[in-house]
Order: structure tokens, then sequence, then C-alpha cells
């Protein structure tokens, strides 16, 4: 699938739309914009398709409204099955990955787990960084979820398995999800009263990262909950 002009200025609406914390008039604008393309059949329409299914999937979530979301990331996993060039396997990977969290909002963390595994089954040993990193985030978004519900050990487990997996990665991509995973580690621990444990991974950040710009945010977050558990 390559890009396609169609519309694009249409598309360009309705990001802004959706930066400007507008979701209602977003997604009423990528309705639109997603019955024209559906009509097309062309190459360049189902990529711009694609765009405009993941950004409505986003904005339907951010407007609290997950079965409408997950209609929208489902037809996009299907749009893309078949497809093999690394922008529609990126789209699908997302898709995923906003599935599952959607079926754990839902109620559903089994289907959630399983999603997630279906990510990593499909992007974890794919020669696109790009395509890794959604893999990596399968796991920490699995963490997190395991960690909210209170379930730390299982928590620790997934971040784990994340950085062994990821870990020595040398593509900032996939390194940043590592980064992540060694924060949430430390939030996790002290979440648990493990508090010098987080310290440890706090500091284990900012020895990963250094002074990486692409993990700027990684290395100020953790510093930050760093002197937050200093004053515990």
């Amino acid at each position: 699938l390559r890009w396609a002009p169609l519309t694009y200025g249409d598309q360009s609406r309705a990001l802004d739309l959706s930066r400007q914390g507008r979701w209602v008039e977003a997604v009423n604008l990528y309705d639109r914009l997603i019955g024209q393309l559906r009509k097309a059949h062309t190459e360049e329409s189902e990529h711009l398709l694609g765009q405009c299914l993941l950004n409505r999937g986003f904005a339907l979530r951010e407007l609290g409204r997950p079965v409408e979301a997950l209609e929208s990331f489902d037809e996009l996993a299907r749009l893309c099955e078949g497809h093999t060039d690394p922008d529609s396997q990126s789209y699908l990977g997302k898709a995923l990955l906003h599935r599952a969290w959607l079926m754990a909002a839902l109620g559903d963390p089994d289907g959630a787990t399983q999603m997630a595994e279906d990510v990593m089954a499909k992007f974890a040993d794919t020669e696109q960084p790009s395509l890794r990193a959604l893999a990596a985030t399968a796991l920490l978004q699995e963490g997190a979820r395991r960690n909210d519900a209170g379930r730390h050990e299982e928590a620790l487990t997934a971040y784990d398995r994340l950085l062994e997996r990821f870990g020595h990665e040398a593509d900032w991509t996939v390194r940043h999800v590592a980064a992540s995973a060694i924060f949430n580690r430390g939030n996790t621990l002290g979440d648990m009263g493990r508090h010098m444990e987080a310290i440890r991974e706090y500091d284990r950040v900012v020895a990963t990262c250094g002074a990486a710009p692409e993990a700027a945010d990684v290395v100020a977050w953790a510093l930050v909950n760093k002197g937050s558990e200093l004053q515990k």
C-alpha cells in the first residue's frame, strides 16, 4: 500500500481536530472520509483508509465509545491482512495493540493477553525495528495492565520478558520501549513498597539511556520519580 494524495487535506483537518481534543468533530469527519474511501478500491485509497480507521478508533476510544473503537480497529486489521509492506504491517500491529487495550477495558483481560501474544508472534522477529517495537510495546502494555490490576509480580514478569527479548537492541525505536519497561519496573516496585529497588531501576534508566535525545522523556520521568521515592 502506497501513500495516497486523495482527500489528504480532509485527513489533515481531522488530525488537527484530534490534536485540539475536538473528538466528536474528528470522528464525524473520519466517518465521511471512510465512507468515500471504502468505495474507491485502489491501493492508494486503501492506505488512506487505514490511516483514517486507526485515527478514528483512537478518537472513539478517547470519547469513551470502546465498542465502536473496536469495530474500527477490527476493520483496519482485516484491511491489512495479507499485505506484507511495512506500512500495512505497522497499521496491523497498532490495530491489534489498541484492540488489546480495549478488550482489557471491556473486562476481557484474557483476550487482551492473547492479543498481545499475537502481536509478539507476528512482529518480534521481523527485520523492521518499528515492527519489533510494536512487539515490545505489547509486553509493555501487558505489564502495565497487570500492575493496574494490582498483580505486581506478574507485571514484573512481563517487563522482565520484554527486557530479556529486546533489552539489547541497537535501534532507539525499540530501545525506547525497553527503557520504558525499566521505568515501569521502578514504578511497580515502588507500588510494592520496595523503594530502594525502585530507585535502582530509575538509576538504571539514566545509565542505560545517558543523554540520548530519543529517550529524554523517559530519563526525565525517571529522575522525577526517583526524587519522589527518596522522600519516602
